[in-house]
């Protein structure tokens, strides 16, 4: 089946090669038709582990990566062999899908996630060759609300609204080299022989 929806996601660039990368890789919503009819969930229960609006907050920097489908079609922050939520397990206890979904639909979602390492990897080249050096700032955002939209708030204290810590609250930052957040970009630089520096602003 043809993809004749949006792409799997639009990078934007400010001017030639900015030092600066905004990633909102969550933002995205759409779904694929081929695979939608396969789906459990709907769409406000998509919504809460999607990352809404996060992509105007990447488009501040001089070059943004905003991902347009949902995380439930193809997950592009997560190591490919957990990239399709194949179990709850995978996705917070959440059943994804209503049935077995056809393997030549899962090699299309698997498809997605190679062609986006492959340009991230000659984006990040690129910048490597012009800079040297650069930041990515990775980001996402949480469902503070876990048992619906008309419940009480989480605890503030296990769910802060800006997350700062690496480790405290599961989530993983940017400069800590072990968390998930950074693990997109270790990937890509592995095969540009480039060297990423981490470091507290």
């Amino acid at each position: 089946m043809s993809n004749t929806i949006d792409p799997v996601w639009i990078l934007t660039e400010k001017k030639t090669v900015s030092q600066i990368l905004g990633a909102a890789i969550h933002d995205g919503h759409v779904i694929r038709p081929d695979l939608l009819p396969f789906i459990a969930l709907s769409k406000s229960e998509r919504l809460r582990e999607e990352d809404p609006f996060t992509g105007e907050w990447a488009r501040v920097a001089g070059a943004s990566l905003v991902g347009t489908r949902s995380r439930f079609e193809v997950d592009l922050n997560r190591p490919r062999d957990l990239a399709i939520y194949r179990t709850p397990e995978d996705a917070w206890g959440l059943k994804v899908f209503k049935e077995k979904v056809p393997e030549e639909i899962i090699d299309a979602s698997l498809a997605e996630y190679d062609a986006f390492y492959e340009a991230m990897k000659e984006l990040f080249a690129r910048t490597v060759e012009a800079h040297d050096h650069f930041v990515v700032l990775d980001i996402h955002s949480y469902n503070h609300r876990r048992e619906g939209p008309d419940a009480t708030p989480a605890d503030s204290e296990g769910n802060p609204e800006v997350n700062l810590e690496p480790n405290r609250f599961g989530t993983g930052r940017l400069f800590n080299p072990s968390s998930n957040a950074s693990w997109m970009i270790s990937r890509v630089l592995t095969t540009t022989g480039a060297t990423l520096m981490f470091g507290k602003t």
